[in-house]
């Protein structure tokens, strides 16, 4: 018995129309994205913190802070007891 193809037009959904009847994609977050919020909110972010929300190693954000320095963006590091918080400046200051 010969063995049926799946028609690609008898799908559960119908394809859209047009573009216009094609859902929004969702924008995606890129880490770079992600740093730049949590050392902008009030109190930047620790090193730890930022590790903890990319997954990456200590030693990857700050490269990327460095990333981020070179595109034109204030980032501040301070250090208190031992422990080193980024924030983001203004230009002017």
């Amino acid at each position: 018995m010969p063995s049926k193809k799946q028609d690609p037009n008898s799908l559960s959904e119908p394809a859209p129309k047009s573009i216009i009847d094609t859902p929004p994609h969702a924008a995606r977050q890129t880490k770079r994205a992600l740093l730049l919020e949590l050392i902008g909110r009030a109190g930047g972010a620790t090193l730890e913190e930022l590790t903890s929300a990319t997954g990456w190693l200590p030693h990857t954000v700050r490269a990327a802070i460095t990333g981020l320095r070179k595109r034109g963006h204030d980032v501040r590091r301070e250090r208190v007891e031992g422990i080193s918080r980024y924030t983001l400046g203004s230009k002017g200051e």
